[in-house]
């Protein structure tokens, strides 16, 4: 009773995932290709009531895959000891609903072809937390990398269909884009680099429907080492395998010589915030200036934000990734002569709003984004771009220190068809976090049924 309650609140969970049921086991996995398995976060103590329990998938990948396996980490906001899966592990993070840095799906990439190359047994095993979009995005680009595709579409849409019951696989445009840019990266055989770019200005049109200010942010996400400790993990430096599992010299290889991003990690620092922008909803249009002489480069965010009348915080109501190399490359030339390019972004091309407003309350359905930028062309500029290192907030001060992101200040809005497993991952510890709450798992179970969170919306 209690073992089929569990596998029924995991099902529950994975939703419209589809999950591998065979052996005995039924795990929130699926294979992609033979070699390329997607999967939901390992997971340990009352997590692993609702998601993939982690001796399940060691027990899982031993039987299938012993000594030809290696797992790929892409949660930076969790993880586990490595020792459980005998060091057979990496770690290439970034935060749930975004896309990764665009520096490290070359990395991810050429990590996985060179492990998969070893030995025709090889497979490899790649997670986030759902198991869905972050893991998702780094498939498509590895089987664009991989040859086995040669455009994004066919791509994500292949994914979509292994991976869930009704195709929809990576479905976050920021995270698509970024499957794009890697596709525009291997066809073109392009020599990347992170191109200073300024931020002119962002228009939106037709103005939004709600009345209140808007404000807005520009950020770029910056890459720093931990303790000022390479990337590289060194298989003779880990624990012992905890399995009592004997290593290949083969994984051992593949653990101490190739490089991961585990050790490193990236914090936001912040290129603009601006004031309450006010405006008519009679108005044709809203301009969003950016007045600082302060380049940007990699990859950059845009988020935009409203004062609720009814609560204190702000509201995220859209957010933006582009990466400075690419939008230099796709942007429209605005004007002859003045080099200042113009991306355009529909709304079904933008985080956040494409899902939270499908029936078009705040914005319209025709709404559209337009980003101007511009490559620093002439010596004044080049200079003034590596002079002014430096941050502008919308009060007027200017300040050289680096903030942390302040996002989190916003309400929760991610877009993420599974936002509600954050709430029950909330529900099953407890509130301060220092201890976990037990509960049965029909007590667990009946409470979120009762509670109609179960139900897909």
């Amino acid at each position: 009773m209690a073992m089929a309650t569990m596998n029924y609140l995991k099902t529950l969970v994975s939703k419209n995932r589809n999950r591998h049921k065979e052996n005995g086991f039924d795990l929130d996995l699926t294979y992609i290709t033979d070699r390329i398995i997607a999967m939901a976060y390992p997971a340990e103590r009352v997590q692993s009531m609702f998601r993939n329990h982690l001796n399940d998938v060691y027990e899982f990948l031993e039987l299938k895959h012993k000594d030809h396996y290696f797992i790929y980490n892409l949660c930076s906001e969790k993880s586990y000891d490595k020792a459980k899966f005998c060091n057979r592990v990496k770690v290439f993070p970034f935060e749930d609903h975004n896309p990764p840095s665009f520096v490290i799906i070359k990395s991810f990439c050429e990590d996985v072809h060179k492990w998969l190359a070893k030995n025709p047994q090889n497979v490899i095993a790649i997670h986030c937390k759902a198991g869905k979009g972050r893991t998702g995005t780094m498939i498509c680009c590895y089987l664009l990398h991989s040859g086995k595709f040669v455009n994004a579409d066919e791509a994500l849409q292949f994914y979509g269909k292994k991976r869930t019951q009704d195709g929809q696989g990576v479905t976050i445009p920021s995270q698509i884009r970024y499957v794009k840019y890697y596709d525009q990266y291997l066809r073109e055989r392009l020599n990347y680099k992170p191109t200073p770019v300024f931020i002119k200005r962002v228009h939106l049109r037709p103005t939004p429907k709600f009345s209140e200010p808007v404000l807005f942010t520009l950020k770029q996400r910056t890459w720093i080492v931990r303790n000022g400790r390479n990337s590289k993990i060194s298989f003779k430096d880990g624990a012992e395998c905890s399995k009592g599992s004997d290593e290949t010299e083969e994984a051992k290889e593949n653990s101490e010589s190739e490089e991961s991003y585990e050790g490193k990690y990236y914090k936001m620092d912040i290129g603009y915030k601006s004031d309450n922008i006010n405006f008519r909803t009679s108005d044709p249009e809203v301009i969003l200036e950016y007045p600082v002489i302060q380049t940007l480069q990699g990859d950059i965010r845009i988020e935009l934000f409203y004062r609720s009348p009814v609560f204190t915080k702000k509201k995220r109501f859209a957010r933006i990734w582009v990466n400075s190399f690419f939008s230099d490359l796709n942007g429209i030339t605005a004007k002859p002569g003045d080099h200042v390019k113009c991306l355009v972004f529909k709304k079904n091309e933008i985080d956040i709003v494409w899902k939270k407003d499908k029936k078009n309350k705040l914005l319209p359905e025709d709404f559209e984004l337009k980003l101007y930028l511009k490559v620093p062309t002439t010596k004044e500029e080049i200079e003034a771009a590596q002079e002014v290192s430096i941050k502008h907030k919308g009060d007027g001060r200017i300040t050289a220190e680096i903030e942390e992101d302040d996002s989190s200040g916003a309400e929760d809005d991610s877009d993420d068809e599974n936002d509600w497993e954050s709430v029950l991952e909330k529900r099953l510890s407890d509130p301060q976090g220092v201890c976990y709450r037990i509960l049965s798992e029909c007590e667990i179970s009946s409470q979120l049924v009762s509670n109609g969170e179960f139900q897909s919306g």
